[in-house]
């Protein structure tokens, strides 16, 4: 076994080294600079490129929902078409029908002993009429009895003339259940 020892100085054996310590230092501490650096850099354009992204996006969103805006307007005129119609179907449905305001109306008036020449009676229930009668007391009385009727709250006189052949024509407004004036809404 030998035994070699190594006569050489520090000073010498750091002179022939090819990198000082203090040289790797450095360029390890710049090393990591520039990886940090590279690092930064790089979540920069990342981040730029998912505002630009965001930005594309959201030009995109508020298109659609400038495309949408008219089909919503839509759907709620659909909606409350829908409810308006199911709300005269219930109005209509609630009403008593026109035949019974004409059988209502026709029996009073024969009780009476009027002749009715016409009778009309619109979507509220209001019932117009117009006719003849023989005296003004089976008019007015005709009138009375038509208010105490279930399917009318009022009734009111609106003309009476007399006839020159005898007689007086009368024309007579009752207000149904729902007409105006009153009554259910």
């Amino acid at each position: 076994m030998t035994l070699e020892i190594d006569l050489r100085t520090p000073e010498y054996i750091a002179s022939r080294r090819l990198l000082s310590p203090a040289f790797l230092k450095i360029c390890s501490a710049l090393l990591g600079c520039c990886l940090l650096g590279s690092a930064f850099y790089a979540a920069l354009v990342y981040t730029d490129g998912l505002k630009r992204e965001l930005a594309s996006e959201t030009a995109i969103v508020s298109e659609l929902r400038e495309e949408v805006a008219p089909l919503l307007e839509l759907a709620e005129e659909t909606a409350l078409l829908r409810a308006r119609f199911n709300l005269e179907q219930d109005l209509l449905q609630s009403l008593p029908s026109a035949q019974e305001y004409f059988t209502v109306v026709r029996q009073l008036a024969s009780s009476h002993r009027l002749e009715l020449k016409t009778l009309t009676v619109d979507r509220e229930g209001n019932v117009y009429l117009k006719g003849w009668g023989r005296d003004m007391d089976n008019i007015a009385l005709f009138s009375s009895a038509l208010e105490d009727e279930s399917c009318f709250f009022s009734s009111e006189v609106l003309s009476v003339h007399r006839s020159p052949k005898g007689g007086y024509f009368f024309e007579l407004s009752a207000a149904g259940e729902t007409g105006n004036g009153g009554g259910t809404e």
